[in-house]
């Protein structure tokens, strides 16, 4: 019986230890679980980061992909400004531009232009020869035999100070003391008169100079010291005697037949998708600064419900904002259709030596636009319109091709896609009178150049200074940017133009 109980004690002393065991194991074993568990939240959270990550890859990838399926479009191919072409294939538009049967040089019939000759110069120094070149005598009182002229065109640039009194008298009568004004241009005791003015802002408007590249400039030139708080004084003054003149030039181009518009964006601190917008006819230029919808576009407050013809891009918000009609740019539609033409590879035809462009129309259509321009530009100058002759029928003739030989194709790419597309847009600008419209009109131009040449300064002026710091301060110079243009095309020098807006009398048009 004593057996039994301590074998009994012994099994219950064993199944202790084994029990106290098994709860540092379960112990052990709950740790463990404790941290797998936190580390299954870690990579849970890791694994959302990864997924997020790779679906934006995955965006990026697809959108490189579309890129690499439409190629690699310069500013030959699309409206691309040349500065953003790769540096080494600028080359390329030089290369695949056909050769010219011109010679070089001035062309036959043209007059030639030169330096006039002044028959009365303010100084002749007379050169005489003093030793003989053969045998060293002396020259000195032998008689001329001939005598070759050449005139020297220099500039002295010089201030003059004017000093200013203004009298007082009294009335012998009642007594009254009456003192005389000064000009409107001397305003204070010592100040600049209008033309330093306007040479200064000569240099910052017309010249697109940063203020503190001006005011150096003027010290060198001028020997003037200012600084460049002062040309921007200058600038704002400026600005504000031209708000007349723009109210005006406003009213003529929304009673223009034809004007052009285009617009470029400018860095303008604080101010999200700004752009320059410009409107444009052969005598007038005005800008403004807004976006780029339709109803930053309008906000300009000329082309809202134009009566005229619109010349510009294609760019699809010019085309509902209600102006009459419009003529789309002949030059962006060759860059397109030059586009498609080059990136389409040509393919190997059995029977032909040479590989076969698989879509031939595209340069077909391309010369067909340009020998458009060249046909009215040659009738420009008699002032009798070509008219539009088989133009509109042949270039519907070419993009039923592309479209039949695009059906034909069981599966459409992106770049057939976007090659339909542009051939369906051709057809309905000529259908629409909005493509040939130049051929029938010789006021209406083919290209957009007119709205574009304006704005190229304004591109330099940003490489060079970065940007704006405020919208006002870009509002005040697209003001003075569209009158010195304005001024350019009615003949006027842009300092004296300058000048005459400083004194308050604008050059209006």
């Amino acid at each position: 019986m004593q057996s039994q109980l301590d074998a009994l004690l012994g099994r219950v002393t064993s199944l202790e230890t084994r029990c106290h065991q098994l709860e540092d194991e379960n112990s052990a074993l709950r740790s463990a679980n404790l941290q797998l568990r936190r580390e299954n939240v870690r990579l849970t959270r890791e694994n959302t980061k990864l997924r997020d990550h790779n679906t934006r890859l995955a965006s990026r990838v697809t959108g490189l992909e579309a890129k690499l399926l439409l190629g690699s479009k310069d500013s030959t191919t699309s409206s691309k400004p040349p500065s953003t072409d790769d540096p080494t294939q600028r080359s390329r538009r030089y290369v695949d531009r056909p050769k010219s049967d011109r010679l070089p040089g001035g062309q036959a019939g043209h007059t030639g232009a030169g330096r006039d000759w002044v028959e009365s110069p303010d100084q002749v120094v007379v050169h005489e020869p003093d030793t003989c070149k053969g045998c060293g005598g002396g020259l000195a009182g032998v008689a001329v035999l001939r005598t070759e002229r050449r005139q020297l065109t220099d500039v002295q640039v010089s201030t003059t100070v004017t000093e200013h009194q203004a009298s007082t008298k009294a009335c012998p009568q009642c007594g009254t003391k009456t003192k005389a004004l000064f000009p409107r241009e001397v305003v204070g005791t010592v100040c600049f008169g209008p033309g330093v003015r306007a040479a200064v802002l000569a240099l910052s408007a017309a010249g697109k100079l940063p203020s503190r590249v001006a005011a150096d400039l003027a010290a060198a030139l001028f020997d003037i010291h200012i600084a460049p708080a002062v040309v921007d004084h200058w600038r704002r003054g400026l600005a504000s005697s031209l708000l007349d003149w723009d109210n005006a030039v406003v009213e003529l181009l929304k009673a223009a037949p034809v004007v052009g518009a285009d617009e470029s964006p400018v860095a303008v601190d604080g101010m999200a998708n700004a752009h320059a917008h410009v409107t444009v006819t052969e005598l007038l230029t005005r800008f403004f600064l807004a976006g780029r919808t339709k109803a930053d576009i309008i906000s300009g407050g000329v082309l809202e419900d134009h009566p005229g013809r619109l010349v510009t891009d294609c760019h699809g918000t010019y085309w509902h904002i209600g102006v009459a009609s419009h003529q789309a740019c002949v030059g962006h539609l060759k860059r397109e259709v030059d586009f498609f033409d080059k990136n389409y590879t040509p393919v190997v035809v059995a029977g032909r030596d040479t590989p076969k462009h698989p879509y031939p129309q595209f340069a077909a259509i391309h010369l067909l636009l340009q020998e458009a321009v060249h046909l009215r530009n040659e009738q420009a100058p008699s002032g009798v319109p070509p008219g539009i002759g088989r133009q509109r029928e042949a270039l519907k003739k070419l993009t039923d091709s592309v479209e039949l030989a695009f059906s034909a194709r069981p599966r459409l790419n992106k770049t057939d896609r976007a090659a339909r597309a542009l051939c369906r847009r051709l057809n309905r600008l000529a259908a629409n009178d909005e493509l040939f419209t130049f051929l029938e009109d010789l006021s209406v131009p083919p290209t957009n150049n007119w709205s574009e040449q304006p704005l190229r300064p304004w591109k330099v002026r940003q490489r060079r200074s970065g940007c704006f710091r405020s919208r006002v301060a870009a509002q005040e110079w697209l003001r003075i940017a569209g009158y010195l243009d304005t001024s350019r095309k009615h003949g006027t020098d842009p300092i004296e133009a300058i000048r005459l807006a400083v004194v308050g009398t604008p050059v209006m048009p």
